[in-house]
């Protein structure tokens, strides 16, 4: 068949495109659905604006490593679709997240180990943290000893906002139940990565800004 692209006029074979329609893709569909709705009947010209201007000065990198600049109205989906898919449509958030800071990576402290299906996770900061400081634990998916985990895929292990200053005020210790508990293999290598941050309204989505 003939098509034409900005380098111009070519031809290719005629492909009918697979629609697999699994229930993630149809719930995601779903999501999108919702936000979409959600920021054309339910924002102001104000909150609009100020999802335009977070989105300006929040460039997404994508998965090649490309940096670009949604709209505003790709930026409100960004955040909002993983928020209705995990939470359901009252998790809508209408107003752009806040000044969010990125404190930086952490390191291992004492604990940082898989015990049981549970992670046992100890981590220092570069810093003192505060009442109300956000920290994002990954772990990448499994692999064989023989390989290096820094590559693999990352998991969400869970987000932590600290209600109190802990007790040595740059450590914190937390566990998490370990998602990929069915198909980590005894000897499996593995590596978990912590990220900081401090920021009013931040969302989740927002925190995913910054991880590879």
């Amino acid at each position: 068949m003939f098509s034409r692209n900005k380098g111009g006029s070519y031809t290719r074979a005629r492909a009918i495109p697979v629609n697999r329609n699994t229930p993630a893709q149809t719930a995601i569909r779903n999501a999108l659905k919702v936000a979409s709705s959600a920021y054309a009947t339910s924002t102001t010209p104000s909150q609009q604006a100020g999802w335009t201007t977070f989105a300006q000065t929040n460039p997404v990198v994508n998965k090649i490593g490309v940096s670009k600049n949604l709209s505003g109205i790709g930026m409100f989906q960004k955040v909002n679709v993983g928020l209705v898919n995990l939470l359901g449509p009252s998790a809508i958030q209408l107003d752009s997240p806040g000044a969010v800071t990125f404190l930086g990576s952490l390191v291992a402290g004492a604990a940082l180990a898989l015990t049981a299906g549970v992670f046992h996770v100890d981590v220092i900061g570069p810093g003192a943290f505060a009442i109300g400081d956000i920290l994002a634990f990954f772990v990448t998916t499994p692999c064989p000893p023989s390989r290096t985990p820094v590559h693999q895929p990352q998991v969400l292990l869970g987000f932590s906002t600290l209600a109190a200053v802990p007790t040595i005020p740059n450590e914190y210790t937390h566990t998490y139940p370990d998602p990929g508990a069915a198909t980590r293999a005894v000897g499996s290598a593995w590596m978990i990565r912590a990220y900081w941050y401090r920021g009013a309204n931040l969302s989740p989505d927002a925190l995913f800004q910054g991880v590879t």
